[in-house]
């Protein structure tokens, strides 16, 4: 007899950046080999700039032009190119037309499980208006400390830099105050 696991497909959507995931493949059933997303990019929509320590990005386009910013340039990528963020690549990926939907595909290697945790609550945290509109910044700087960890999220600015060690100490206290647990229980 041959039993067959299917993962349900977790559909997510983002109102203000017009942005839909579905995660194909999640960090458990991948296998401990990757996790698989694809994207769906209204007009303009887009992330902020940022760079990951652990985590490689690979995009693959399949509907439009992806945008991404790459270690200070723009590249353009049509269906059949990819491009992979390594660790410490600077980037952010954005849809550059004014009218169209895009879609892409993105592997995340290794698969980090608080990675698909970041991905929930942040998309949670916005449908719940618990966001500052545009900048999708989290109103309680404490769920601000724990998705930068959960994310493996930095920034390459000085005041980032220099903040280390008070955004460790607030991670901290976050799991001290159930912070983090409350976020995982509610979006994830």
């Amino acid at each position: 007899m041959v039993v067959f696991f299917v993962m349900k497909q977790q559909l997510f959507y983002n109102p203000i950046n017009k942005e839909s995931i579905r995660i194909l493949k999640n960090a458990v059933e991948a296998g401990a080999e990757r996790i698989v997303i694809e994207v769906k990019l209204g007009p303009n929509g887009g992330n902020p700039i940022h760079y990951h320590k652990k985590i490689t990005e690979h995009f693959f386009p399949l509907e439009g032009t992806l945008g991404l910013h790459f270690n200070g340039k723009e590249v353009n990528l049509n269906p059949g190119e990819d491009l992979a963020v390594l660790p410490y690549d600077n980037h952010r990926f954005y849809n550059p037309s004014k009218a169209e939907f895009i879609s892409f595909k993105v592997i995340i290697t290794p698969p980090i499980e608080s990675f698909e945790w970041f991905l929930k609550a942040q998309f949670g945290l916005v449908n719940d208006g618990r966001v500052f509109s545009a900048l999708q910044l989290p109103k309680n700087p404490l769920h601000l400390l724990v998705l930068l960890k959960w994310g493996d999220t930095q920034t390459k600015s000085i005041f980032y830099s220099l903040a280390q060690p008070l955004l460790k100490l607030g991670y901290i206290i976050a799991k001290i105050f159930g912070v983090e647990r409350k976020l995982k229980l509610r979006h994830c």
